[in-house]
């Protein structure tokens, strides 16, 4: 089975540390970043197995879309997020 690892943060710090790593004991890793120029230079200098995803973990919607990414995760809606925000 292969394994997949999404980190957020991936283009910078301890992030881009963490990918390093993952890549280097095999796994694919999709680069998560709000910032899309940004994340693919990280994917340019982590070569092989890295996959720029955009992904805002502040926003419901960027995270829907991420999950819903050709990763073979299930579509997912807004209305099978939890808002945590709701009283």
């Amino acid at each position: 089975m292969k394994r997949i690892a999404l980190v957020t943060g991936a283009n910078k710090g301890i992030g881009f540390e963490t990918a390093r790593q993952l890549l280097a004991l095999g796994y694919t890793v999709l680069v998560g970043a709000r910032d899309g120029e940004k994340g693919k230079a990280a994917v340019e200098t982590l070569g092989p197995g890295a996959h720029f995803v955009h992904l805002d973990v502040s926003c419901v919607n960027s995270v829907i879309a991420c999950c819903s990414s050709r990763w073979g995760m299930p579509p997912a809606t807004a209305e099978d997020s939890h808002d945590s925000t709701a009283a």
